[in-house]
């Protein structure tokens, strides 16, 4: 169980983000996709706060199963029915929640290694919430531990990808198709005749 006095749980395996004020709409349509793809059992839902203020527009998901295995059964689910994202802008696997920077660069560092061939590119993303952490130094101290592949800011193979919550980080080593973002979807229906989806 969570200790409530975190920001974020540590067993955090999503980072929904969404518009302010429609954070229970879009934690209803994540809760759907984690039970339609067979994550139904023991999910949690956490409203981002410190002490009495929320976070606007991001939620915390708890739920037993890697996110990566989760996130691409939600993509191939939601490419049949796309209509179901209408509140939530982002699903973010997470694979590591701490506030130690040093955790942060090994995790990154094995990650990296099992991950991103010699061939491959990748780019690394901050994300910022609440927080005065500088992305760019974040990004260059980053960049030191990587020594497989290249950069590509336009068309990475692999991003490593930090959302930073206050003083917390929460960090995955993802593919793009990995983050599912609801303007995909959008595209999606907006190509699509009604008749496509009988």
């Amino acid at each position: 169980m969570p200790n409530y006095d975190e920001l974020i749980p540590s067993n955090t395996k999503f980072l929904i983000t969404c518009q302010q004020r429609y954070e229970l709409d879009a934690a209803s349509e994540v809760w759907h996709c984690l039970y339609a793809v067979g994550y139904g059992e023991d999910i949690e839902v956490y409203f981002i706060r410190k002490r009495d203020r929320t976070i606007a527009g991001l939620i915390a998901i708890v739920f037993n199963g890697d996110p990566i295995e989760a996130v691409q059964k939600i993509r191939n689910y939601l490419s049949k029915k796309p209509w179901i994202l209408r509140y939530t802008h982002k699903i973010i696997p997470v694979e590591l929640v701490t506030s130690s920077l040093e955790t942060l660069l090994e995790f990154v560092s094995e990650r990296a290694r099992l991950r991103i061939s010699d061939k491959d590119t990748w780019r690394i993303t901050v994300s910022k919430h609440a927080s005065k952490i500088s992305s760019r130094k974040m990004i260059e101290r980053i960049a030191t531990i990587i020594n497989r592949g290249k950069v590509s800011l336009e068309k990475p193979q692999w991003i490593i990808n930090i959302e930073i919550i206050r003083n917390t980080f929460l960090v995955a080593v993802v593919k793009p198709e990995w983050i599912i973002r609801k303007k995909e979807f959008a595209e999606i229906i907006r190509r699509k005749k009604p008749l496509d989806y009988l």
